[in-house]
């Protein structure tokens, strides 16, 4: 059997990124299976993030405040530019 390298749960970490599907890992402490929905298919998209969200903290929320934020600096910047 080759060797498989394994994370801190005992869960195979793939050797490669396979085409967009599924893929089955096995935790070799019990041998249990767990289908991967999906696996690979963002590996050709770039993720791109607000860096203003911290992704330990709820996302939705924060979101909302910086659209809020982004709302009134985008009204004062129109209001300023009106003014002059």
């Amino acid at each position: 059997m080759a060797q498989v390298e394994l994370d801190e749960n005992g869960i195979e970490i793939p050797s490669e990124i396979i085409e967009c599907g599924e893929y089955t890992i096995i935790r070799y402490a019990d041998g249990r299976e767990y289908k991967l929905r999906g696996y690979g298919c963002m590996k050709d998209t770039p993720l791109d993030l607000d860096p203003r969200i911290d992704l330990t903290k709820p996302i939705y929320e924060q979101a909302m405040k910086l659209w809020a934020q982004d709302a009134e600096a985008e009204e004062r910047r129109q209001a300023g530019s009106k003014a002059a």
